[in-house]
């Protein structure tokens, strides 16, 4: 038996069970978003739901329907597309979760892969018959991290060093700590670090600091993003250190391939701009 025949079995003073609530719900998100009516079917349906049901669904005022409808963002015969180019009902039927969080996307999976190669093509060339060790910045880098030493050519050693700056914020603390150090030794090899993004440049300096009582051969950086205009200090490395950058990062939050925002969103596979409601 079809939903529908079971609302119309229904007595008008009965309960809706949840089957039914969705049948209802089905059909004011069209009406509201779509302006498709009712088929007569559903019209006869609707006519057996209980009176204050036909009347929510009437005027369309339902705190449920008119906040889905809201949320959508779309108004009537409108069907504003995702950042990925599916439209927002295919996004919700099937599409990946994070697409509605993002108000568009800066760097597609495809963009981020090009450069990462040129990026380790770069560092190959530079560090060809060195002993280089990659030091990754968890837990943002390790996305980052973990593609960039697999395109790079030549033997490296690979550790990571955890640091706290942001929290649940999505602005810097403006102090950063070191709460996790390299297990492996350094001495007297040359030492790139890794960094999903170098913003306020206080994190970098601080490990600029710490690598430097290691007695280390050289001391470069190399960051997927770099947003200049937040910075407070400036990058400055030791002697002989190399600067890499992947993208300038314009001044907005942006969250994605190990980028996040309060621990999520760090495996979507391109990097966006998160929407303000998200996090305001």
């Amino acid at each position: 038996m079809s939903t529908h025949s079971r609302i119309r079995q229904r007595r008008a003073g009965d309960t809706l069970n949840s089957r039914g609530q969705k049948v209802v719900r089905r059909l004011c998100l069209q009406t509201l978003t779509y302006s498709k009516g009712p088929t007569f079917l559903e019209r006869a349906a609707i006519s057996q739901l209980p009176c204050s049901v036909q009347e929510e669904f009437r005027s369309g005022i339902n705190e449920l329907y008119v906040f889905e409808h809201l949320n959508m963002g779309r108004a009537k015969n409108e069907q504003a597309e995702s950042p990925s180019g599916r439209t927002q009902e295919q996004t919700e039927e099937g599409g990946a979760w994070h697409e509605m969080a993002m108000e568009r996307v800066l760097w597609s999976g495809e963009d981020i892969k090009k450069r990462v190669s040129e990026l380790a093509e770069q560092i190959t060339r530079d560090f060809s018959g060195k002993s280089l060790a990659v030091v990754g910045v968890a837990t943002g880098a390790v996305i980052f991290v973990a593609d960039l030493v697999r395109e790079i050519q030549i033997p490296v050693t690979l550790d990571f060093v955890r640091m706290k700056s942001y929290g649940n914020s999505t602005t810097s603390s403006g102090k950063a700590t070191c709460i996790a150090d390299i297990s492996i030794d350094v001495k007297d090899k040359h030492v790139l670090l890794v960094e999903d993004i170098i913003d306020t440049g206080i994190t970098v300096s601080t490990l600029v600091a710490h690598f430097g009582v290691k007695e280390v051969a050289s001391f470069s950086v190399c960051t997927l993003l770099d947003k200049p205009s937040r910075r407070i200090i400036p990058v400055q490395l030791i002697p002989g250190g190399k600067f890499y950058r992947g993208f300038e990062c314009p001044d907005e939050f942006v969250v994605g391939y190990g980028l996040d925002y309060a621990e999520l969103y760090r495996n979507v596979p391109y990097i966006g701009v998160l929407k303000s409601h998200v996090y305001s």
